[in-house]
């Protein structure tokens, strides 16, 4: 059987995420004790054990791991359940192979790394992620720029993935998919100021105050690394105090310089994977979808710096992050 996550802990089956019904491996464990094996992915995380009878595999992503569970059967019954993971890179390469791919591989290899554009100022490139994230770097403007052009929304959220790279002054279409690594495409919602604001709420949860400094919360690196679960927006204004309360954290939020009623209407372009409620957003489930364009972001990235070829990006600080 292959499904997704796991939405509790696997020694105690205490939740450790929201039961959104993205995450269901942990309730099939419970509910199917019965199972000899279970494999899942979603997650990305590295697990090889057995879970009472049932043997339990993830093997991460981007094909680093192999998995493989070893059963033992005696007179047709299963006695023993042995789930591994195996690193791809101790693995031998199949040298016919290699050579059947190697044109792909550097016609491959060429293309991204073709220059399709340019930074002057050098200003796109991401050294440290969570100041990028903490100072609303220019790359997350320019994401958003290219999101609004190509959705006519008036408001857009994007996100940063759990590393990345940003743009050198010579921008490559590896460059891009190293920035923009999920293949979303862009959802146009309706919503009002007052789901707006339970949104950003959601959001500034990704902040916690540690010996007096704003760090992550830890929630957003156990059970799975998910920094890519706080987005940043553009279109309006808002200020996140993270000494204040989980859920009165938006101390102010402004569209146009005037601030948001909860029955003030907008619309709203963010990638499906939010759009459908992912990481924990179901406030995005109740809105009506306005449209849907589906084409990869990284692609729509791709088109706008072609088009532009030069990439000034203005520096954009609408996000206020306090401590008081």
């Amino acid at each position: 059987m292959h499904i997704i996550g796991f939405e509790k802990d696997l020694d105690t089956f205490a939740p450790y995420v929201a039961d959104t019904g993205e995450n269901v491996g942990s309730r099939i464990l419970e509910t199917f004790p019965q199972i000899d094996v279970l494999l899942t992915g979603h997650q990305h995380r590295l697990i090889e054990r057995m879970v009472g009878h049932t043997a339990v595999l993830q093997p991460g992503n981007n094909a680093r791991m192999l998995g493989q569970v070893d059963l033992e059967f005696e007179d047709g019954k299963l006695i023993e359940s042995t789930p591994k993971l195996l690193y791809s890179g101790d693995q031998i390469d199949d040298i016919s192979i290699v050579d059947m791919l190697k044109d792909i591989q550097d016609y491959t290899n060429r293309f991204l790394d073709e220059p399709i554009g340019f930074v002057p100022n050098n200003d796109l490139y991401i050294d440290n992620p969570f100041q990028a994230r903490l100072h609303k770097h220019k790359i997350v403007t320019f994401i958003n720029q290219v999101q609004l052009e190509a959705s006519k929304a008036m408001l857009s959220a994007t996100s940063l993935g759990n590393d990345v790279t940003g743009f050198q002054s010579e921008i490559t279409i590896r460059n891009v998919l190293s920035t923009y690594v999920y293949p979303n495409t862009l959802t146009v919602i309706q919503i009002d100021g007052h789901h707006l604001r339970q949104a950003l709420e959601k959001n500034a949860e990704y902040f916690v105050l540690k010996d007096g400094n704003i760090t992550f919360n830890p929630k957003y690196s156990y059970p799975k690394i998910e920094h890519y679960n706080y987005d940043m927006f553009d279109g309006i204004a808002y200020e996140i105090r993270v000494s204040n309360p989980l859920g009165s954290r938006i101390v102010s939020l402004k569209y146009a310089g005037r601030q948001v009623k909860d029955d003030d209407q907008f619309t709203l372009v963010l990638n499906n994977y939010r759009a459908s409620g992912g990481g924990e957003f179901e406030m995005y489930q109740k809105m009506p979808i306005v449209r849907e364009i589906q084409i990869d972001i990284a692609e729509l990235m791709t088109e706008y710096i072609r088009r532009h070829l030069v990439l000034n990006i203005q520096n954009i600080q609408n996000i206020k992050i306090t401590t008081e």
